[in-house]
């Protein structure tokens, strides 16, 4: 499975063997880039963890975690060191994207994915054994027919099932039954009713300070950050905020656009640039 996925993860690998689990995992380095190798582990040797994602309020929740002992400055050290204090219902204290699989010594097991599933998260059950993976490729042939989306927003355990640990969203009318959404946004609850009213400006100015939050938390990472643009609105706004913050520190943003030479889009996303 580690060989299947070392495209997603070329910097470095590592896996680890526990009473009745395996952790393996695929890294590409974006925090803590020189010590921050997978699998993590407590200073007791009793948890591990691998995890795939970015954590953006990390240094805030490892503040709030109290006295434990780090030995990187990974985002992904701080949900093991909750899991290891504060047990998977803690984990609604992460903002950020993440899929995490943590094991212990004893036996013990979780499995979790970030509240709106923005990180990919694949689970098969088949004659009692449970593999994970974030990509369906991994999987072996014969168990591709088997192969699920971990739902987001959810931990699993052996032993106490799925459990939600993320807010659920409340649905407006006309939103779809069938799609289960989790997070802590506060979305409309009837967005027909409100599609197309006019704004006040206090709204336009809490939109605002949303997005730019938004947008500068997940600017934490050890390496440079680039934008793909396409000339559209969403990618041009996230430029313009993340270009805003890059200059106060005196760097400059770097930007893309993928295309056919001449085409409406790139001439849309130089112009964006």
């Amino acid at each position: 499975m580690l060989h299947r996925m070392e495209h997603r993860g070329p910097d470095d690998h590592g896996e680890v063997r526990l009473e009745r689990s395996w952790l393996g995992h695929r890294r590409l380095s974006i925090v803590d880039v020189e010590s921050g190798r997978q699998p993590l582990v407590t200073p007791d040797g009793d948890l591990w963890l691998v995890g795939n994602g970015e954590i953006y309020n990390h240094e805030e929740v490892r503040s709030r975690i109290g006295p434990a002992e780090y030995s990187t400055r990974s985002d992904n050290e701080v949900a093991l060191q909750l899991l290891a204090n504060h047990g998977p219902d803690a984990l609604g204290q992460l903002e950020g994207m993440f899929a995490l699989l943590a094991a212990g010594s004893d036996g013990s097991f979780l499995a979790a994915r970030d509240a709106v599933g923005i990180k990919p998260l694949y689970w098969a059950r088949a004659d009692g054994h449970v593999q994970f993976a974030s990509e369906m490729a991994a999987f072996d042939a014969e168990l591709q027919g088997c192969v699920e989306v971990f739902p987001p927003g959810h931990y699993w355990m052996p032993e106490g099932g799925l459990e939600r640990f993320a807010a659920a969203v409340p649905r407006g009318e006309g939103s779809s039954p069938t799609v289960d959404r989790a997070s802590t946004a506060p979305f409309p609850r009837d967005p027909a009713a409100s599609a197309g009213a006019a704004c006040s400006e206090s709204e336009r100015d809490e939109t605002r300070e949303v997005l730019v939050a938004s947008v500068e938390r997940q600017m934490m990472g050890d390496v440079p950050v680039g934008v793909l643009l396409s000339g559209g609105l969403d990618s041009t706004l996230v430029a313009a905020i993340a270009a805003r913050k890059l200059a106060e520190r005196g760097e400059r943003l770097q930007t893309f656009a993928v295309g056919t030479e001449g085409s409406a889009d790139l001439l849309a996303a130089r112009a964006a640039a």
